[in-house]
């Protein structure tokens, strides 16, 4: 059977490739309507923020002293403070709410204007590449992490939402690889454990106060992708809090042995959750050969199509 679906895939491809129906030309002779930017952003440091929070190479210590922040000692400033339990909770709560708590107030600053130097350099690069494709007539679309997630990896939605016609968010509360909401949180609680950090429990707690979300305090039912559904109600609301402009929500549907398994109930109550949040749309992610015909065609109903 699935040899037969993935011949039948392959032919259709083919037919697509070879005729130019529905295929209309824009401005400049282009057959494209517009181009799609991933990958816009720095690594995740989720894993180890005292050592992953990149960059702080001389051009953008350069870049970052024009706006006054000098980057080489908040380097040398963060690496100590991170390694500390108080400097890792401080930390937690700036990645995932945009806010410090009272403990260690003066770390939390430095790393907030670090992160800010971040959006700054991610969103003036969107803005150079979106300024190109307009010129051309051409929409511009972002692949965005969710947005509890966004300021990990420098993404200010707000910021980014000027340069674009829309966003899709990464709102994957299921699959576990990255960029999905299981995989960083979980880099993050082993982060915040590590070593002789907080218990379990207490890092769990700690993530779940920062992103204002109902997270298990076991990190395996995370691993397992059993987060409410919930959760992709409130990401959604929260990146139409941001301003992004067409905000699409990402759904994962791919079936991939201990990366992302997925039940007919879950998909069902991820649908209801995610048709709460409001969003313009809905991407189906994230790889098509990956999602299997027949899940496609019993999701088409549950987002009213």
């Amino acid at each position: 059977m699935s040899t037969d679906v993935g011949a039948s895939r392959r032919r259709d491809v083919g037919n697509i490739d070879r005729r130019p129906v529905g295929l209309r030309e824009t401005r400049g002779g282009s057959i494209y309507r517009g181009v799609f930017l991933d990958r816009i952003r720095f690594p995740s440091p989720a894993a180890d923020p005292a050592h992953d929070l990149a960059c702080f190479c001389k051009y953008c210590q350069q870049l970052a002293g024009n706006a006054g922040l000098d980057l080489a000692f908040v380097q040398e400033y963060l690496q100590r403070v991170l390694q500390t339990r108080e400097g890792k909770r401080a930390a937690a709560h700036c990645f995932l709410s945009g806010s410090r708590t009272e403990a260690v107030e003066e770390s939390a600053s430095w790393l907030e204007q670090l992160l800010a130097f971040r959006h700054t350099s991610i969103t003036a690069m969107v803005k150079a590449a979106a300024e190109l494709a307009s010129a051309r007539g051409l929409k511009v679309g972002l692949d965005c992490y969710s947005p509890s997630l966004a300021q990990l990896v420098g993404q200010d939605l707000p910021g980014l939402a000027k340069h674009c016609d829309w966003i899709k968010v990464m709102t994957y509360a299921r699959a576990y690889s990255p960029a999905s909401i299981p995989f960083e949180i979980l880099g993050l609680a082993n982060w915040l454990m590590a070593p002789d950090g907080a218990s379990e429990s207490r890092s769990m707690a700690c993530l779940a106060d920062a992103a204002r979300w109902p997270l298990p305090s076991r990190r395996e039912v995370v691993r397992q992708g059993r987060l409410p559904a919930e959760i992709l109600t409130a990401e959604i609301r929260r990146g139409r809090a941001a301003h992004a402009r067409q905000l699409l929500a990402g759904i994962e549907l791919v079936e991939i042995p201990h990366v992302a398994e997925l039940s007919a109930e879950q998909i069902k109550a991820d649908s209801e959750a995610v048709l709460a949040g409001e969003p313009d749309g809905v991407v189906l992610s994230w790889d098509l050969w990956q999602i299997p015909l027949d899940r496609l065609e019993s999701v088409s109903p549950l987002y009213g199509r």
